[in-house]
């Protein structure tokens, strides 16, 4: 029981295509009427992809580069050598934050591995959903575990997250 990603059915795509791509043959082949439908299939196929491609393109608020500039600030507050670790909390369930650990890899301060979450010095909380009074009472383990929960620090991204910087003693 666990959520369904779009990249797990992306395989169905092509196959959806190629099936209507064979009922809209048999259709050509029954002359008129089958015209009729094709073009009522087009007409309509058309309207309804018009009409959701305005809610998705109106929805691209959050890019890329706004992702990449979110990784930019924390690294800025990463000092050299030092061990740190991400943990996002938004709806997905990425508590590992694979789209700004891929940016924080790439840098000259990249967070550490998996292996070595528990010889963390910082640890740095994404809050995108901003759902929780306090995100340093989150169940999440890495949270948990960490032995410091005063903030040293707590910043909001304009239009996205909110960050909150817990560094040991």
């Amino acid at each position: 029981k666990h959520r369904i990603y779009e990249h797990d059915i992306a395989y169905l795509y092509p196959l959806s295509f190629f099936v209507t791509a064979i009922c809209l043959e048999y259709l050509l082949k029954k002359k008129y009427l089958g015209y009729i439908a094709i073009v009522a299939f087009v007409v309509l196929f058309v309207r309804f992809n018009l009409r959701h491609s305005q809610v998705i393109l109106t929805s691209l608020g959050w890019t890329i580069a706004h992702t990449q500039g979110v990784a930019k600030t924390i690294e800025d507050r990463v000092q050299p050598g030092e061990k740190y670790n991400i943990v996002l909390l938004n709806d997905t369930g990425d508590i590992y934050g694979q789209n700004y650990r891929y940016f924080l890899l790439t840098s000259e301060k990249p967070p550490v591995p998996e292996e070595s979450f528990g010889e963390v010095e910082t640890l740095f909380i994404i809050d995108e959903q901003q759902k929780v009074d306090s995100e340093v009472s989150s169940p999440v383990y890495e949270i948990v575990t960490f032995p410091n929960k005063v903030p040293k620090e707590i910043y909001k991204i304009p239009n996205g997250p909110e960050i909150v910087v817990l560094r040991k003693l």
